[in-house]
């Protein structure tokens, strides 16, 4: 679909309907491929999960067709306030942040529900990596908590968790997943954690 939807521009000249005509034959062709894969997919994986695939697909993609059809190299495109000295610190970014942001009600459930097996794989390694390094209890900070997947599995193994995100609704689903696991609500900007961080375990980990 990049081909369909960006290639055209390198033609911009050519007849509009011309365009159209092309570009719904190219993509015919390429939903051929797309939607029986979706069906086969769908048997292994969450839509979720299948919708994320396909959005990292899409940008690695992306990010040859716009070096080798365009010339051009990607990158992230931010606000001039951002390049200035003064503003190169990662917390000024709390600035540009609308406050009490976070995931609505449904997309709290639908990201735990898509990510919950990528949460409980990371989980495995983050144990391996403290195993590894002989840390065998203390405090672990889950920034970005999420649904509390990682949360939970580390405060089973025995460690101390503080898990910490923007979104309320997430927190929910975190709370009910981990009950014994200690969940604020602050930004991963600025955590205003300090206080929740003073435990007799916080010098172990």
């Amino acid at each position: 679909m990049t081909f369909t939807w960006y290639g055209h521009l390198k033609y911009r000249h050519a007849p509009l309907a011309k365009v159209i005509l092309v570009s719904w034959i190219i993509a015919f062709a390429e939903y051929c491929f797309q939607v029986p894969a979706n069906r086969i997919g769908s048997y292994e994986f969450s839509t979720a999960l299948l919708k994320t695939i396909q959005e990292v697909i899409t940008l690695t993609v992306f990010s040859a067709f716009s070096v080798l059809i365009f010339e051009r190299t990607t990158q992230m495109e931010l606000p001039c306030r951002l390049c200035h000295d003064d503003c190169r610190s990662i917390c000024h970014l709390q600035e540009m942040v609308i406050p009490n942001v976070g995931y609505n009600e449904d997309l709290a459930y639908i990201h735990n529900e898509g990510f919950t097996d990528v949460a409980r794989s990371a989980a495995a390694t983050v144990l391996h990596l403290l195993h590894k390094r002989k840390v065998q209890k203390g405090l672990v900070v889950d920034l970005g908590c999420g649904g509390g997947v990682l949360a939970e599995i580390l405060t089973q193994a025995g460690y101390h968790v503080l898990g910490i995100d923007i979104s309320e609704n997430m927190l929910k689903l975190a709370r009910q997943r981990a009950p014994q696991t200690q969940f604020i609500r602050g930004s991963c900007f600025k955590p205003n954690c300090r206080n929740a961080l003073q435990s007799p375990q916080s010098d172990s980990a």
